[in-house]
């Protein structure tokens, strides 16, 4: 993803994690897959609609963002990056967020109008509420990987008493 302030950038960004939440949303499996699944396809939903949002506000603005270059720069992304199942989806994404914070945080500090800002600002704010959530994500998969782990190991011993 890209890390430069620019409204364009931004856009690109949010599309990439749109087509990579989608992603994660068709290919997760597991104990978890009906969960995950939604979520990642509630998430999909939220990135397309930030990203409309955006480019809106740029048209709005009398702009003329190069939405195929935005679209390329999102594919080229979702080419370079390495998806993987379960919580890497969660992982990644978490990791883009906070990207987006930053991004949103030097962008404010431009010549931008208060409304233009306050769009902004409410992005990162929803983006902040993702992350608490993608984090509660992240230590319940940990959580549920070491009592995963802790099974294994009982079940390894009982095997053991039994030979």
């Amino acid at each position: 993803m890209k890390d430069e302030a620019s409204m364009e950038a931004l856009a690109a960004n949010f599309r990439y994690m749109q087509l990579y939440a989608h992603l994660g949303h068709n290919k997760v499996s597991g104990p978890n897959f009906f969960e995950d699944h939604q979520y990642l396809g509630d998430l999909y939903g939220v990135y397309e609609g930030v990203y409309d949002d955006l480019i809106e506000r740029m048209i709005g603005l009398g702009k003329a963002p190069d939405i195929k270059e935005i679209n390329d720069e999102a594919n080229e992304y979702l080419q370079e990056a390495e998806p993987t199942a379960g919580i890497g989806f969660f992982s990644h994404l978490l990791e883009c967020e906070e990207e987006i914070c930053e991004m949103v945080e030097k962008l404010v500090k431009t010549d931008l109008s208060q409304a233009t800002i306050n769009l902004l600002v409410q992005f990162a704010d929803d983006s902040e509420k993702r992350q608490y959530k993608l984090r509660q994500k992240l230590g319940e998969a940990a959580l549920n990987e070491r009592a995963g782990d802790a099974l294994d190991r009982l079940a390894a011993v009982r095997r053991k008493d039994r030979d």
